[in-house]
């Protein structure tokens, strides 16, 4: 007797058991503390120095650059920044991760107690302080802006259950069956609370971030819940029983339903170890997903065949309603007709399916890149950042201008801002210091690892900041610069580069990862390929649904994106284990795919929209202040309806192509065998022939 038959031997104990779980997250959830999302920005620690200099200058030499000497080689340091005023040096030694600064607390320590006998006498005791993301103006370009966090938390919970609620309706459409309606609503509501259970030990909040993940691993649980029923009922018709088809049912996609599990983890788990200043932004919303997808996947293997076991629930009935359905059922009958022929005609012209599926992404990427914008968070998430001054304002454009000498460097700042503050766009242009009007000298001197710096801000409140940029670094390349200073330019392009840059690495490690679970599951490192190489088609629905909506390029896009490209890759693993199950009984791959494609059109085309019927009301929610996830939903919806055409068509293509490259090698190596054994001298080619006569004869012999 397996795990899944004593589950069905006591159903009730099942269900009771998941009960129990769910009173757990419940309890858990009245005990969470409310929090704001993580904001963007690298942690740091801050090291202040009061002492009786009067000019900046002095408290550079004597105070700032002893400690930055000191702690420039602590391990872990991503940047050192430091300003020199009158009475006061500062140092922020920031982090690329939370993790970093832990390890690296007793020798920032360390440092600065070593520091001190270098310093100027009569200066007081230096004071650490450990600084959070968002805190300070050098490391966070973004702040929430004062969004009324409770606000946001009520509209997703509200967008969490309508849309919960939506994907259930589709399900009921799909198989016009209340129990496995009521199949897939038991094990959402029970993982919806469960999920909360595990955010105490993960040091997870309440926060739109966590609500975020728990929404898209419920996604993920409608998937499962609907491929296990779908193989129960599958059972069922070959003419089992309730129990012994759930039995079997189950256990025939344990193990894939296990495998998307390790493919949520595969792709989120590098996402949720990105460093930067999105570190806690995306570790909050991958920690979140992971785990609740985690107990969503126990959940759906131990109730959904539990509540199958018994036949507790009937067909639609009433006439009106019985026609519609059934008309529905029809329009399915005749959509995987018209599949199979697309199928069909897809495997026997590789070559055109391929050219076509190139020329899409090329159009989609281009179209994005001319006419698409990009940002780290949507503009109505009133991102903000802080001035040296203290005054609250947008700030995306910043170039920081680097120097030996200060009167020299502060010149140069002087000619750049002049030069480019009639950019059309740019308004606010100004220096982050000023003169001392006493000595002529700066106010206050700053640095950036080591090496004097003044930025040059300003603000785009309304044109496009990317053509703003590439103005400034044509006004840039006329303005000539003495020997020894050089012009960065940073600000909000720069950081979207860098995370951008950063998530494209941990998403290329996700892939690697998933391919190497793929080939332990499959024993093959030829099957996995497709599904890996397929799982990007999702891109090109997901920038198309960005374009025609009008939203940015942004991380919760970008996470929407990859959550529907784990999607076909979950279907997609379903599809190409039905085919090799159909390949092992001696079928073609070309049968066996499009075999699989008829049977597996149903179950994908259900989840998919079932998801997308989900995501709608999480895509219109908006806090009191307008904070829209309309740039999530998009890319959910127009990655996952991309990913059909992936999984339905590119994945069979693709290992159709595979099994001719397979077969090709195998008649050249054929054939080179053959004309390697005509060059042997006769005498040899008899001797081998004979010997291998032998082993035919004695192993004939054995079988005896």
């Amino acid at each position: 007797m397996n795990f899944f038959s004593l589950l069905i031997e006591r159903p009730a104990t099942t269900i009771a058991l998941a009960l129990a779980i769910a009173a757990i997250g419940a309890s858990a959830l009245v005990t969470l503390d409310e929090r704001d999302d993580p904001k963007l920005g690298r942690p740091a620690v801050a090291i202040t120095v009061r002492c009786e200099c009067s000019l900046p200058a002095t408290v550079e030499h004597e105070v700032v650059r002893p400690i930055e000497r000191r702690v420039a080689g602590t391990k872990g340091i991503f940047r050192v920044e430091a300003s020199a005023q009158e009475g006061m040096g500062r140092v922020l030694v920031y982090f690329d991760s939370p993790s970093d600064l832990e390890n690296a607390l007793q020798a920032i320590h360390d440092s600065v107690a070593a520091a001190r006998g270098d310093m100027r006498k009569g200066t007081g005791e230096p004071t650490i302080s450990r600084v959070d993301p968002g805190r300070e103006p050098a490391v966070a370009l973004y702040r929430d802006g004062g969004d009324d966090a409770r606000s946001t938390l009520g509209s997703l919970a509200w967008a969490l259950l309508g849309g919960a609620a939506l994907g259930l309706v589709v399900v009921l459409c799909g198989t016009r069956s209340w129990q496995s309606t009521l199949t897939a609503l038991v094990p959402v509501v029970v993982s919806g609370f469960a999920a909360f259970a595990t955010f105490g030990p993960l040091d997870l909040g309440l926060a739109p971030l966590t609500l975020t993940g728990v929404a898209l691993a419920i996604a993920l649980l409608l998937d499962d819940a609907i491929v296990i029923r779908e193989s129960v009922v599958r059972h069922t018709e070959l003419g089992l029983g309730a129990r012994a088809a759930a039995v079997r049912g189950t256990a025939s996609v344990a193990r894939v339903t296990f495998i998307g599990l390790l493919a949520t983890i595969a792709l989120f788990a590098p996402i949720a170890r990105t460093g930067g200043i999105a570190s806690g932004w995306l570790a909050t919303l991958a920690l979140a997903l992971m785990s609740a997808a985690a107990v969503s996947t126990v959940i759906s293997l131990s109730l959904v065949p539990a509540l199958s076991s018994r036949s507790f629930g009937r067909q639609i009935s009433g006439r009106r309603t019985f026609a519609a359905l059934h008309r529905l059922d029809c329009w399915f009958d005749g959509l995987t007709d018209r599949v199979h022929e697309m199928l069909a005609w897809s495997l026997d012209n590789r070559l055109a399916v391929a050219t076509l599926g190139l020329a899409s992404l090329a159009v989609v990427v281009a179209f994005q890149a001319v006419l698409g914008r990009t940002e780290l968070l949507p503009r109505s998430v009133a991102t903000q950042s802080v001035y040296s001054s203290g005054t609250l304002a947008t700030k995306p454009i910043q170039l920081e201008v680097r120097g030996p000498d200060s009167r020299t460097l502060f010149g140069v700042a002087q000619r750049i801002a002049e030069e480019i503050g009639d950019v059309p766009g740019l308004k606010d242009v100004g220096l982050s210091t000023r003169a001392r009007s006493d000595s002529g000298g700066l106010a206050q001197i700053d640095h950036l690892d080591g090496e004097r710096v003044i930025r040059v801000q300003g603000n785009v409140p309304r044109r496009e900041l990317r053509s703003v940029e590439t103005d400034i670094a044509a006004r840039l390349a006329t303005i000539p610069l003495p020997p020894g200073y050089r012009v960065v330019q940073n600000g909000e392009l720069a950081s979207q580069a860098e995370v951008f840059a950063r998530l494209t690495g941990a998403l290329g490690v996700g892939l690697v990862v998933l391919y190497l679970v793929l080939a332990v599951h499959f024993r093959s490192v030829v099957d996995p390929l497709p599904i890996v190489v397929a799982a990007p088609v999702s891109l090109v629905g997901a920038l198309l649904a960005l374009s025609v909506t009008g939203s940015s390029v942004n991380l919760l896009s970008l996470v929407g994106s990859v959550l529907a490209a784990l999607l076909g890759v979950r279907h997609a693993i379903v599809l190409v284990d039905w085919a090799r199950n159909r390949r092992a009984r001696g079928v073609s791959t070309r049968v066996s795919f499009i075999e699989a494609g008829r049977a597996r059109l149903r179950p994908i085309l259900l989840s998919t929209l079932a998801l997308v019927a989900a995501m709608i009301p999480v895509a219109l929610v908006t806090a009191s202040t307008g904070r829209p996830y309309l740039s999530l939903g998009a890319a959910v919806v127009g990655g996952t309806l991309a990913s059909i055409v992936g999984t339905l068509i590119g994945v069979p293509v693709m290992s159709a192509a595979l099994d001719a490259a397979k077969e090709r090698m195998a008649a050249w190596r054929s054939l080179a065998k053959l004309g390697s054994q005509s060059l042997l001298p006769a005498s040899t080619r008899a001797r081998r022939a004979a010997n291998d006569e032998s082993a035919r004869a004695q192993a004939r012999a054995t079988n005896a």
